[in-house]
C-alpha cells in the first residue's frame, strides 16, 4: 500500500469522490440503526457505514482494503454533515496504515 500520499492529494482525492457520490447518484440509507450506501455499479448491492476505532469506514475496496477516500464516505459525509478530513478512516487518520486496513 501507498502511505506517501501528501494532504493535498488526499483533498483532491476526497472532492472526486464527492463528484463521483453525486454524478451517480449514491445514496445513504439507515437500516435499523445501520448506515448503507448504494453501490452505482451494483444496482441490488450496498456497502456497510460504520464507526470505527479510527472514524467512519466504509466496506468498499477503496476504503476497506487500501484506507482511500470513496464515494459513498463522500455521500455519508454530505447526509450527516461530518468533516471527511477527520472524521474518516484514511491514511491520513490511521496511525499504523499498514495493519489497520481490515480493521
Amino acid at each position: 500500500m501507498d502511505t506517501d500520499i501528501d494532504m493535498q492529494d488526499l483533498i483532491k482525492r476526497w472532492q472526486r469522490a464527492g463528484v463521483r457520490a453525486q454524478e451517480e447518484k449514491v445514496r445513504v440509507i439507515d437500516l435499523n440503526g445501520e448506515y448503507r450506501a448504494t453501490s452505482s455499479s451494483q444496482p441490488l448491492e450496498s456497502y456497510r457505514l460504520w464507526p470505527s476505532e479510527y472514524g467512519w469506514a466504509c466496506e468498499c475496496q477503496a476504503n476497506n482494503e487500501h484506507l482511500m477516500p470513496c464515494k459513498h464516505l463522500a455521500a455519508l459525509a454530505d447526509a450527516l454533515g461530518i468533516d471527511v478530513l477527520s472524521d474518516t478512516r484514511t491514511i491520513a487518520t490511521v496511525p499504523d496504515a499498514e495493519t489497520a486496513a481490515t480493521v
